[in-house]
């Protein structure tokens, strides 16, 4: 692939064209005009015989082919496949990687260390339902005890005593000392 301004090319080679190059598989290169992506004449890449520097985008290591498979228009996003772990967290598949002029990846952040002693236990847990504040702050607080709602069906009322709903009765009032 040739970039809109010209003076890089992409392009893959079975060949090894540099020294880290020792897989024998194919691999993923640009080639870059004197002056353009970073090359010049003393540039351990410049070569005078290709008039630019060729530079190994792939690792040149892995056990498969990498593939280039696009770049963007100006060529400094070059975007290939390989089976090489090219990163700590790459497990090792085939991966579609960006080499991007400038870029890199960050190192990543080294695992946490084995828990010792308080440190292993589980957080505990919140409560349920949290208690409501005090408001006699004389004592502190005092001891909470839930309320109950109790919902009877219509007819009947929650006896505290028997711990459930019985039928209302009907309380009869009688006027005065006389019987009936």
């Amino acid at each position: 692939m040739l970039p809109e301004e010209g003076e890089r090319l992409l392009f893959e080679s079975y060949e090894p064209l540099v020294a880290r190059d020792t897989n024998e598989k194919q691999d993923v290169y640009e080639w870059s005009a004197a002056g353009a992506g970073g090359c010049e004449e003393a540039s351990p890449d410049y070569s005078a015989f290709n008039e630019g520097c060729v530079s190994l985008i792939s690792a040149g290591q892995s056990t498969l082919d990498s593939e280039f498979v696009d770049a963007s228009a100006d060529g400094r996003d070059v975007f290939f496949t390989t089976a090489s772990s090219l990163v700590p967290q790459d497990p090792g598949l085939i991966d579609l990687y960006d080499a991007r002029e400038g870029g890199g990846f960050p190192v990543p952040l080294p695992p946490p260390g084995a828990c010792v002693g308080e440190a292993c236990q589980r957080p505990s847990a919140a409560p349920a339902e949290p208690s409501p504040a005090s408001q006699d702050t004389r004592q502190g607080n005092p001891a909470f005890k839930p309320l109950r709602t109790h919902k009877c069906p219509k007819g009947k009322v929650y006896s505290k005593k028997k711990k459930r709903c019985v039928k209302k009765h009907h309380q009869h009032h009688k006027s005065g000392g006389a019987g009936r």
